[in-house]
């Protein structure tokens, strides 16, 4: 079964929510031009009042854009920045989005995990050949699809966690808390 992940946390309600409904991860963004962008304050406020399984990770445009003293105030568990081109590239795996690598803040800085932002029409042959790139580190996998097709996807190769956003959203900054409700206890049955 895997975790859950929800993108682009914009508020402390949907927070709240998120962690009263078990998600394992949730992301604030600082990344320019993200309609989910969020300040230093809003960011350190959601982490603050997340209780310790509900892990929170710091999506930044790059390792230089976020200075140690802001991730400092904000705390998070994780900083998420693109993945470098000798790490990996998105435009060499077909069907993947963009990909990113997430280090543990409080560990030394080595990739902990990476997230795969996917295509709805990635096949069990792609995904295979994303585990196979990344052998030894475990996958977060975004994609805002079916319910079915994620299941599937799932059951081909066991991620970390599942992210999705867009699809439980009712607008681009709340989320609609009956569909990520139905979204967590569906994906936590597998």
């Amino acid at each position: 079964m895997p975790g859950i992940k929800i993108s682009g946390i914009t508020n402390e309600e949907d927070a709240r929510w998120a962690a009263i409904l078990g998600v394992e991860f949730v992301s604030v963004s600082l990344m320019e031009g993200d309609h989910r962008k969020t300040s230093d304050e809003m960011a350190s406020r959601i982490t603050g009042m997340l209780p310790s399984y509900t892990e929170v990770i710091l999506e930044a445009d790059s390792p230089d854009s976020v200075s140690e003293r802001r991730i400092g105030k904000i705390s998070p568990a994780y900083i998420s920045t693109p993945l470098e081109p000798e790490d990996g590239s998105a435009d060499t795996i077909p069907g993947i989005l963009s990909l990113r690598k997430l280090e543990r803040i409080e560990d030394s800085p080595e990739v902990k995990l990476i997230e795969v932002k996917i295509e709805k029409d990635l096949s069990g042959e792609d995904i295979a050949g994303i585990a196979l790139k990344f052998p030894d580190t475990p996958l977060i996998i975004e994609g805002d699809f079916e319910l079915p097709v994620i299941k599937n996807i799932c059951a081909g190769y066991q991620p970390r966690a599942w992210s999705v956003r867009d699809i439980i959203s009712r607008s681009p900054r709340r989320i609609d808390y009956p569909l990520m409700k139905e979204y967590i206890r569906e994906i936590s049955l597998w």
